[in-house]
């Protein structure tokens, strides 16, 4: 038997339940997926059980996901191999994605970055001068809105050390927003601040995230890239720990998770 084959073994003999429905694991999944990462340097750790149908149903959403991630960075380069090959596979697997993307004008990417940023000045200092916008529609909202469900999962397995069951919540923000006061605060409060090492080097340019966790609730932020144009807010929270009725602003999506 191979060494990879072996760890794999190993492995799920001490994960044996798949991540995110409970039956039980056969495979080893990646969340964030590789190809999230440049290169491929994923971080060491980030490894989960899955089933056999969870992880294969995950993977086509998961290739246009590294096309998006890409996207939704200040710095991305659109000019390299890898962008392109990304580019090129989500053009042949998931063209209402690529339908959806459509460049904004010169004009209205130009103002786009003035409401966020103040000044034609402030734009040029974040070195955005003849950035291009794209629109978002409801393919690219419902691939980022799975991403989401994904983070919560994973991470709940990871720093609760069970299965998810119960409420997840989430919203996309822009990056901006945490320098306010009151989002400060809630920053403050999530300690959790895991290293993302990959052969000892630091891969938090890629993917970084802050948490807090106890037995009934995760809350989490987390981005992809030093320069992300909007972060991801999550909450989880443990079936029957709180009331599930609370209604929430439209920019919060929720979804249930009943493994029963």
């Amino acid at each position: 038997m191979g060494q990879a084959k072996k760890r794999k073994q190993r492995f799920l003999t001490d994960h044996t339940q798949c991540c995110y429905c409970g039956l039980p694991a056969t495979t080893i999944d990646h969340f964030p997926p590789r190809n999230f990462f440049k290169g491929r340097h994923w971080p060491v750790g980030y490894e989960f059980p899955a089933c056999h149908t969870c992880n294969h149903a995950k993977s086509r959403d998961e290739q246009s996901l590294g096309l998006l991630v890409r996207l939704i960075r200040f710095d991305t380069d659109p000019d390299t191999r890898e962008f392109q090959e990304a580019l090129t596979a989500v053009r042949n697997n998931n063209p209402i994605l690529i339908k959806e993307l459509v460049p904004k004008s010169a004009v209205a990417s130009k103002l786009y970055l003035r409401n966020r940023f103040g000044s034609a000045e402030n734009v040029g200092g974040l070195g955005l001068t003849g950035w291009r916008g794209l629109s978002i529609g409801p393919e690219a909202n419902r691939l980022t809105d799975n991403m989401c469900v994904w983070f919560a999962q994973t991470a709940w397995y990871l720093h609760c050390h069970s299965i998810f069951e119960g409420r997840i919540i989430w919203s996309r923000i822009e990056t901006e927003f945490l320098g306010h006061e009151a989002a400060q605060q809630i920053v403050s409060n999530l300690v959790g601040q895991p290293e993302m090492l990959r052969n000892g080097k630091n891969v938090s340019n890629d993917f970084f995230y802050r948490y807090f966790a106890s037995d009934d609730i995760l809350v989490s932020i987390f981005q992809f890239g030093q320069r992300p144009q909007m972060v991801f807010v999550v909450c989880a929270t443990r079936k029957g720990a709180i009331n599930t009725d609370l209604e929430l602003a439209k920019l919060w999506g929720q979804r249930n998770i009943d493994l029963s």
